[in-house]
């Protein structure tokens, strides 16, 4: 009887341990799916920083924010003309 008691216990930990083995296995796969995520988002932020400090370096010559500023605000010095070129619109329907 006692043998019997022994193996019953040793199932119900055997069972125990086996879903705390797969509660464990899903929560790594969770993690590593945050990680990845995390990580995606880290090499997005660097790439964004790269190109910021080399914006940053581009308009820290004063020629080049110059210019930067005439295009986006349409700056222009007294006695200068601009000229703004619109392209030709293209058709997208044919007429028949």
């Amino acid at each position: 009887m006692p043998r019997k008691v022994i193996i019953i216990l040793f199932s119900i930990l055997f069972l125990f341990l086996c879903a705390e083995l797969i509660s464990l296995w899903k929560q790594k796969e969770a993690l590593q799916a945050q990680y990845g995520e995390a990580k995606s988002q880290f090499d997005t932020a660097g790439k964004e920083r790269d190109r910021l400090q080399a914006d940053l370096l581009y308009l820290a010559n004063p020629v080049n924010l110059e210019k930067e500023l005439r295009d986006r605000l349409h700056y222009q010095a007294p006695g200068e003309k601009v000229i703004i070129l619109v392209p030709k619109e293209s058709s997208t329907t044919s007429s028949n």
